[in-house]
């Protein structure tokens, strides 16, 4: 809404200039998705079509994340990754378009330019070069290493801030006081930020140092970071390196606080420079054991070269690792930092970081934190990478107690009545009270639209209702045709249907319910997306209270070929 939109945009820009640890994207696609909602309000034909509805904020989403990191193809595909359950092409080529009408108007205004550069100005937020080869083979173990330390560090922060979430939902103090708790938590991010060199500018001040090689800091950022972050001494080396995990640490402990408080929070940027900060820190530990070995194994590729390990790439690396763990993103997010960084050259280290982080992360848990916060808020979604290994069948989740609506036998009363009683996003239609073959389904959105559009007279309400425009009973003298309103093909499933199989229909149709009828067509019960949702708590909690002891891989795949096997065989097509 415009209230929305309205409150979000003051503050995120209160909450940025603030200092604390915490970013834009999350707030600007919100706002994009408000724009788009707005929008969608100024015309029927998108404000009356779900699907339509989904294709605007898919490219809203997209538009947001542009404007963010000035990311167009990053921005896409963020949206396909983490936002939409179906993409088809036509959502691709408007989301691009959105996307490609951001940047346009993100370069033109030029956010990120220092006041000397013109109005077509840059569109790269951390522009890195590196002269000469700027990495070698052996160097992609050190990047893997950052992929474990980032999907480690990323499963903690999404168990800690999703029980700090449940902790502030729960308790009473956190509501009464919420204006407190971000004053403590302002309070305690300055005092970190003025006690460490490396803190105590902003985040994107510090990326940008990080992100840069020595040579081209000293051309262009002299100041006290560079100085800390090109000294030369040994000594003081370690002591700068200490300081800069310090203050990675000390940014991942207020990001994780931070991000959920009652502020317009992202999680992007501060995630970005806690992976920086470590990943400056591995990069200058590198840069000394070979100053301290010189040019031998591994090291023969830096014979005649003056640069040739660079710390700052590293960062980079870092960045994407720490970033990954904690959102499971993995070919948005490289492209993302490919764009952030315009450094299309370091593609293959900022895959090798991005691909270890996703599977350590994987390994403590499916979800990352934008999953799992939307599970915790209750919301009905399904992640698409979710497994079930369950050998239950559609009967033992389907609900038994169905409201179903008769295709001749309802009347407008009842329709108006029905509506008011029952909160359902639809009811299924069938034959008849003694006949209960599913013959459609409707939404309950399309009733009452189609009531409202009916005319409102004297004898409304005992008026006959059909569903099907085809063999109309004689006596229906004077109706309401609501033919054009039901979907005469529902999903339908066997009681004998495997619950993976079941599952996999949710994540790929994207529905709501699936009807479960005998093998005449007579409705037995439903599927909401809720009970499939239940069932995949339940078993994921069965699994984890029997499997304390991983088995060996050989006996997980014995078992996973045998429950294939069976659930095949029970298969009835």
């Amino acid at each position: 809404s415009a209230g929305t939109l309205l409150i979000k945009s003051v503050g995120l820009v209160l909450a940025v200039a603030s200092g604390l640890s915490l970013g834009l994207q999350g707030p600007l696609v919100h706002i994009a998705c408000c724009w788009g909602s707005i929008f969608v309000g100024m015309f029927t034909k998108y404000k009356e079509n779900e699907a339509m509805k989904r294709e605007i904020y898919s490219a809203s989403c997209a538009a947001g994340v542009t404007a963010a990191f000035g990311a167009p193809l990053g921005g896409v595909l963020f949206s396909l990754e983490a936002m939409s359950s179906y993409f088809p092409p036509k959502t691709m080529w408007r989301s691009f378009w959105c996307a490609i009408s951001t940047a346009v108007f993100l370069r033109y205004f030029n956010p990120n330019g220092n006041g000397t550069e013109s109005a077509a100005g840059k569109l790269v937020q951390f522009q890195v070069f590196y002269k000469g080869e700027s990495w070698m083979w052996f160097e992609l173990g050190f990047f893997a290493i950052l992929g474990v330390l980032g999907g480690l560090a990323g499963a903690l922060f999404v168990r800690i801030n999703s029980k700090l979430h449940q902790i502030r939902g729960g308790v009473s103090w956190f509501k009464n006081h919420r204006l407190l708790e971000i004053a403590i938590i302002t309070t305690i991010t300055c005092v970190i930020a003025f006690s460490n060199v490396f803190a105590a500018e902003g985040q994107t001040f510090l990326l940008e140092h990080l992100f840069n090689h020595c040579t081209e800091l000293k051309s262009s950022l002299d100041d006290k970071q560079t100085d800390a972050l090109c000294t030369t001494d040994g000594t003081r080396k370690w002591k700068m390196i200490l300081l800069l995990l310090a203050a990675g640490v000390g940014r991942y402990i207020l990001t994780i606080v931070t991000f959920g408080s009652q502020v317009p929070s992202g999680l992007f940027m501060p995630t970005l420079v806690v992976g920086a900060c470590v990943g400056r820190a591995l990069g200058w530990m590198v840069e000394s054991w070979h100053l301290s070995v010189g040019d031998v194994y591994p090291f023969e590729g830096c014979i005649g070269r003056t640069d040739c390990i660079f710390p700052s790439l590293y960062a980079v690396a870092g960045s994407a690792a720490f970033l990954g763990g904690a959102t499971r993103l993995t070919v948005s997010l490289s492209v993302i930092m490919l764009e952030l960084t315009g450094g299309l050259d370091y593609i293959v280290p900022l895959m090798v970081a991005v691909v270890p982080a996703k599977w350590v992360g994987d390994a403590f848990g499916k979800e990352g934190i934008f999953d799992k916060l939307i599970s915790l808020q209750g919301y009905p979604h399904i992640n698409p990478v979710i497994e079930l290994e369950s050998t239950a069948t559609a009967a033992s989740l389907m609900s038994s107690t169905v409201i179903a609506l008769t295709k001749y036998g309802e009347t407008v009363e009842s329709l108006e009545e029905m509506c008011s009683q029952y909160t359902f996003h639809g009811f299924p239609i069938i034959e008849a009270r003694l006949n209960r073959q599913v013959v459609g389904f409707i939404t309950r959105r399309d009733i009452k639209r189609a009531l409202k559009q009916s005319d409102d007279d004297a004898g409304q309400f005992s008026m006959r209702v059909a569903f099907a425009s085809e063999n109309v009973p004689g006596r229906f003298v004077d109706y309401v045709d609501l033919s054009k309103y039901v979907d005469r093909h529902p999903v339908i499933v066997r009681p004998s249907m495997p619950a993976d199989r079941v599952l996999d229909m949710f994540k790929g149709l994207g529905l709501r319910c699936i009807f479960v009828c005998s093998s005449d067509g007579s409705l037995r019960g439903v599927i909401k997306k809720k009970d499939m949702l239940k069932h995949i708590n339940d078993d994921r909690k069965h699994r984890t209270s029997v499997n304390r002891a991983a088995p060996s891989l050989f006996h997980r795949e014995t078992n996973s070929f045998t429950r294939e096997y069976r659930r095949c065989s029970r298969l009835q097509l």
